[in-house]
């Protein structure tokens, strides 16, 4: 998908499908056509790199393993088998469905990144230019008491 950039805007780093893109002024998320979710870096308050899951298949799970300790207290032969198998498969299901996320969190939305199977090194240094970038648009756009930049100190 095309990024129109605005003036002075330059593409730092993208993904290889031009999911996610990150320029110097915002962060920008698009996994299909018809959903594009768009942050400018000064409003990003934190990043966070997490494993999420489907949380009900544990539910489901932890249900069946203490039916399965009910069936063996009670001594009902059938439904220990049938709900320890159930519990395993739920087991499974929950393990199969963790993906890692990467959740860029502004004052009040988030953006969720599926990574899929990005390496490490690669989202490291995502998560870095970000950082990197959000830091040199913020001391740029900050005055100081005097009126001078913070970028005019620092030189």
């Amino acid at each position: 998908m095309e990024t129109l950039l605005f003036t002075h805007e330059e593409i730092i780093a993208r993904t290889d499908e031009d999911t996610v893109v990150l320029t110097t002024h915002r962060v920008r998320y698009a996994p299909s056509k018809s959903r594009i979710t768009s942050f400018m870096l000064d409003t990003i308050v934190g990043i966070q790199l997490r494993y999420t899951s489907k949380m009900i298949f544990a539910w489901l799970s932890i249900a069946f393993l203490l039916t399965t300790v009910g069936g063996v207290l009670e001594g009902y032969r059938p439904a220990v088998v049938a709900s320890a198998g159930m519990m395993i498969l739920f087991l499974l299901l929950y393990i199969g469905s963790r993906k890692l996320t990467l959740k860029i969190v502004t004052a009040g939305l988030s953006m969720d990144i599926q990574l899929g199977s990005m390496r490490n090194e690669d989202i490291l240094s995502f998560i870095n230019h970000v950082e990197v970038a959000r830091a040199s648009l913020l001391l740029e756009c900050q005055p100081l008491s005097s009126g001078k930049s913070l970028v005019d100190v620092v030189r």
